[in-house]
Order: structure tokens, then sequence, then C-alpha cells
């Protein structure tokens, strides 16, 4: 289809409500390796490509649809090509630098979850602006899109993420032994 591009919208604002939605959801993903040790290959596919391949493959599409449309609107491929290459990459090492120097550190990483999902969404909303495609369809991705982003399971991480390696980790104190932390001078 080679006007897919329209659809550019919807990908990015779909995008944005897999953020809101793998994050949501990746407590179930969790539960079934409770409190074991995570040491495998499978068990660290296990937990990342639910989270992660989601977005990840719309990113994909979307960077697709986001060529195609710069082709038809440029002169050459050469230049599509080198407009495309230039934006991906500055916004690959843009972002992280903000995601380790800015987002985590700052915000934490479930606002960056939602920083994530927002930034899609926005990028999202702006496309439909100027977008020739199916109004009605990037409507109803934006309004899916703004539902989903109001459900964010914000309190997630401090009521059941942080407490996993703590009941991990964590070894109590033997009967009877009076323990007593020494100052530091």
């Amino acid at each position: 289809m080679p006007d897919a591009y329209r659809f550019s919208a919807p990908v990015a604002l779909a995008a944005g409500l897999l953020c809101v939605a793998s994050y949501a959801a990746f407590p179930l993903i969790l539960k079934p390796l409770a409190l074991q040790n995570i040491r495998t290959v499978l068990d660290i596919l296990h937990l990342n490509v639910p989270l992660m391949f989601p977005v990840s493959f719309l990113s994909g599409i979307f960077f697709t649809l986001v060529g195609a449309a710069l082709r038809n609107h440029l002169a050459s491929e050469t230049a599509a090509t080198g407009v495309l290459t230039l934006a991906n990459t500055t916004g690959a090492a843009l972002g992280s630098l903000a995601g380790g120097f800015v987002f985590l550190p700052i915000v934490g990483m479930e606002r960056s979850f939602f920083i994530l999902a927002v930034l899609y969404g926005a990028i999202g909303l702006l496309m439909m602006r100027r977008s020739l495609g199916p109004r009605r369809v990037a409507y109803a991705a934006a309004t899916v899109f703004l539902v989903g982003l109001a459900l964010f399971p914000f309190g997630l991480m401090k009521k059941t993420f942080i407490p996993i390696p703590v009941k991990r980790w964590f070894v109590p104190p033997k009967a009877g032994i009076n323990y007593k932390i020494a100052a530091v001078r």
C-alpha cells in the first residue's frame, strides 16, 4: 500500500498505549517467577519480551511509515534516507542521554514509562493534525490512547516491583543476637 504512511499517527498512538499496557501487565508476567532468581536466558526473555517487544515492534512500523512519508515529500530516496537516518541517530543519542541522566535519576522509572507513553501520544497527536489519513481511525486511536493514559497504574513500582528484591535478599536478624551499628567517625 503506497500511502500506508497515512496510518503513522494511529501507530504512534498505539505504541504509547502499549507502553502503558505492557507496564500494567508486567506483574502478571513476573508472578510465575515469584521470588526465584532469574538466571537463565529463557527467564530473561520471559520477562523482557512482553515488556519491550510490543512497543519496539510498533516503533519499527512507525519508523518505516515515517520513511515512506519522507520519501513521498522529498526530492529523492537518498534525501529521505539521510533525513530519516539523521533523525533516528540523533533521537537514539539524545534519548540515551535523557533516559540515563534526566528521566531515571530525576523522575524515576515509573514516571519515565509514563513520559515515554506521553511522548508517543504527543507525536501521534501532532501527526494527526497533518495527516491525510483516515480521521476516524486516528480519532479512535487518540481516544483509546487518552483513556489508557488516564488509567496508567501509578504506584505499581512501589507496591509490586520494589518489594520483590527486598523480599528476595532480606535476611532477618537471628533471634537473641543484639545488633549494634557502630558510628563511623
